[in-house]
């Protein structure tokens, strides 16, 4: 799934710092005086780079940096990928601010902090991951990063709205497939509940466009990975030799690639059709 149509609808709705503002609202309700003149947006690019790019980044009073994800499946590396998008972010912060990190006193950077909005289907998901829990697998390491999972659907805050509206659009989905109808009935359903309400109405035409193109990349991409494996495997190949594998997984690389989507995203395709695979050399 191209990053850009996927997440559109959440970058949008926190494209604005009023919203912005709201969130950090949630996420420290004892800040009663941030106004919107200490919201700086933060949020990463890929620029330069093609696959380290995060979904939201901000600051509140240049004394704090937050990066939130929102994930729709459950994924035990995002301690591991927020540590790449903060290590981007403070090198960015001590650029933009000329820092001299080669001096010997300490330069002053932010505290951040790392949130996950966790729209899927799995239940009892933890309230927090970290780098120990997960990747070092409680092995000692020097290295600690925690990622605070927020999972609560409730209506008075722009967070729990969210969080409502993406379960809404799935429900709608499901009853009535990946559909302009289902997308349609899921806002009329949302504003009628009071769910983004503002939001919504004002981008109601984006957001069914927004889905209609999800849904049609899922149809492209689903066929194309059936057609790229089907062609390796009509070469001559035995099945389940090394040879046709190899082929297959080169097809499919090609294929994805073709979309332009991040590496990050044909390395989950490809995995999810080949298990394990030592990507570094096909990559």
């Amino acid at each position: 799934m191209n990053r850009t149509i996927k997440d559109s609808v959440f970058t949008n709705l926190f494209s604005q710092k009023k919203n912005v503002l709201e969130m950090y609202r949630v996420l420290h309700p004892e800040d009663t005086a941030a106004s919107e003149d200490d919201i700086e947006i933060w949020s990463l690019r890929n620029v330069l780079v093609t696959d380290i790019y995060n979904d939201l980044g901000f600051s509140v009073h240049g004394k704090r940096i937050f990066l939130v994800e929102c994930q729709s499946t459950w994924n035990e590396n995002m301690p591991f990928r927020m540590l790449e998008y903060l290590a981007d972010t403070y090198s960015h912060y001590v650029t933009r601010n000329e820092l001299d990190v080669y001096r010997q006193k300490a330069v002053d950077i932010p505290p951040a902090e790392c949130y996950v909005i966790y729209i899927g289907e799995k239940k009892d998901v933890p309230k927090t991951l970290s780098l120990q829990d997960t990747v070092f697998h409680n092995s000692h390491s020097d290295i600690g990063l925690t990622v605070h999972i927020i999972t609560d659907c409730d209506p008075s805050n722009i967070v729990g709205q969210y969080i409502a509206f993406s379960r809404i659009i799935n429900g709608q989905a499901k009853e009535y497939g990946r559909t302009r109808e289902a997308v349609k009935k899921a806002i009329d359903l949302c504003i009628k509940k009071g769910i983004l309400t503002e939001f919504l109405t004002e981008h109601r035409e984006e957001v069914v466009s927004m889905y209609d193109q999800i849904f049609l990349q899922e149809n492209v991409i689903a066929n194309h990975t059936r057609n790229a494996r089907n062609e390796a495997m009509a070469e001559g190949k035995a099945e389940g030799k090394a040879e046709e594998r190899e082929s297959g997984i080169k097809k499919l690389i090609a294929c994805l690639r073709s979309f332009d989507l991040p590496e990050a995203t044909i390395r989950k395709q490809v995995i999810s059709q080949y298990g394990n695979v030592d990507l570094h050399k096909y990559l």
